[in-house]
């Protein structure tokens, strides 16, 4: 079945908890100064993107959609987790903070998901 946005979120909390220093680099360069910079990140999160495309088309209910379907949700759900991870850095680091950020983030994903059982795919 659909990968629940709760797992999505907490592995993705564990690797950012596990590898800040990168995660801060990856959001602060993201839109950063060094055009060398911003590029090697949106080919990393394109590559990123990708893989989730290809994990996206093994499920089920998905298996009519085309790739370029595939790719827009799964940029959907990428800008979702960047958006989450810059939030989750840039807070005062108290559990209450993270948890609203996460259950909002989960909301996001959650709607998301809904959405694409809805969607009609463009063949």
């Amino acid at each position: 079945g659909m990968p629940t946005a709760r797992d999505s979120l907490s592995t993705l909390l564990k690797k950012v908890h596990s590898d800040e220093s990168q995660f801060r680099f990856l959001v602060r360069e993201r839109h950063g100064g060094v055009a060398e910079v911003r590029r090697a990140i949106a080919t990393e999160l394109l590559l990123f993107s990708r893989e989730l495309a290809i994990d996206l088309a093994r499920i089920p209910a998905l298996t009519q959609w085309g790739a370029d379907d595939l790719e827009v949700a799964a940029d959907l759900i990428v800008s979702i987790m960047m958006t989450t991870v810059a939030e989750l850095l840039d807070g005062d680091g108290r559990e209450a903070t993270e948890r609203a950020l996460v259950e909002r983030a989960e909301k996001q994903l959650v709607m998301v998901f809904l959405g694409m059982t809805q969607w009609k795919p463009s063949q």
